[in-house]
């Protein structure tokens, strides 16, 4: 069974693979990586898509979304604390990493609670 770790490093190793997902559309890199998510055979998966400001995180979630069943996306969005002023003045003014801005506990007991519902249940 290919684990996280070994698909990470055939990306970084296979520069042509590389260089393809690089030049890939969206539907083509969900494809890709509905694939090799349904692959790893789990019951339950957590993925992170990493990247900058209006770089297609959510477009290329909501595309994995279509392609694996009873799948969702939660994004960190939903999990920053206060509104812009209160960031500004209490992270941003104050040196804070930006990290800050967001509320992991949080995030962290919604994802337990999502991980032991049943399929008729709602979080």
């Amino acid at each position: 069974m290919q684990t996280s770790n070994d698909f990470v490093s055939k990306i970084i190793s296979d520069k042509h693979l590389t260089a393809k997902l690089k030049s890939a559309g969206y539907e083509e890199l969900a494809e890709y990586f509905s694939q090799f998510i349904s692959n790893l055979n789990q019951e339950f998966s957590l993925i992170s898509v990493v990247g900058g400001v209006a770089s297609g995180k959510t477009t290329l979630v909501k595309e994995l979304v279509k392609r694996i069943p009873g799948s969702d996306f939660i994004g960190t969005d939903d999990y920053v604390k206060g509104t812009r002023e209160y960031r500004r003045n209490e992270i941003v003014a104050k040196g804070k990493s930006p990290y800050e801005k967001y509320d992991f506990e949080f995030m962290r007991n919604k994802i337990a609670e999502i991980k032991n519902i049943t399929e008729d249940e709602v979080v």
